[in-house]
């Protein structure tokens, strides 16, 4: 897009950690993106100063402004007023982590792009209880387009070989008292437009209690003893 019209890049991220990362990705491009992210003074007068000057430019000279901002300040009035002016055909919008926007009115903030890429390995929720937000996040970003699976990314040696050994794990008495009490809780209701809408807060419990159940960890300890892993080892917990 950008050999053949200017355009500005917007690359929204939940963490400044992620930030970073596309900082520093973008400058391996000889791209130099400007950081909305920590303290203001840091961004506003630049940003808009890059866009003053990138609207001054011959609309059909090849020209890329990159601006990598984090989801607070993304959604803040601040960074809005800065972004409503610019011409939705010269805009890029990336969602990266795009399923923290698959909630109700979770695309609200988002910039009116033509063109915009959602980037996650779990775009959507589950069905039963996301289907609104789910909704949204496709009416705002479209189909999925392109997929890069764990196999081609082993394939490839992007990632490490790993064993993938699924543990079957119950809860104890009490944990499952507690997980029906929430599950009557998350019933959908019909609200006043008469779409079912689930109780996420119990829906949130749920997955709570299923995290942190007990026998995890007592099979957890199980499965190093058994096969005898100790010393430098990672452990990535969900």
């Amino acid at each position: 897009l950008a050999e053949n019209a200017k355009t500005i890049a917007i690359i929204g991220v939940p963490f400044q950690s992620l930030a970073d990362q596309w900082v520093d990705e973008l400058r391996a491009f000889n791209i130099s993106a400007i950081k909305c992210y920590e303290t203001r003074n840091n961004w506003n007068l630049k940003a808009q100063q890059a866009i003053a000057s990138h609207q001054m430019k011959d609309p059909e000279e090849s020209h890329v402004l990159a601006m990598v901002v984090v989801n607070v300040t993304l959604k803040s009035e601040l960074f809005q007023n800065i972004i409503s002016e610019i011409p939705s055909h010269e805009l890029i919008f990336v969602g990266d982590e795009c399923h923290r926007y698959c909630r109700e009115n979770g695309t609200r903030s988002l910039p009116e792009a033509d063109f915009r890429l959602g980037l996650s390995a779990t775009p959507f929720n589950d069905e039963e209880y996301g289907a609104l937000a789910n909704a949204e996040l496709r009416n705002y970003f479209g189909e999925v387009c392109d997929t890069f699976t764990i196999k081609n990314a082993l394939e490839l040696d992007i990632l490490c070989q790993y064993k993938y050994l699924p543990q079957i794990v119950y809860l104890k008495d009490q944990e499952y008292d507690d997980y029906k009490e929430q599950q009557k809780k998350a019933f959908p209701r019909n609200d006043e437009n008469n779409n079912q809408k689930w109780n996420m807060a119990a829906v949130s419990g749920m997955a709570r209690i299923i995290g942190s159940a007990e026998n995890k960890f007592v099979n957890f300890d199980k499965h190093l003893e058994k096969n005898e892993i100790s010393g430098r080892t990672i452990v990535f917990c969900g």
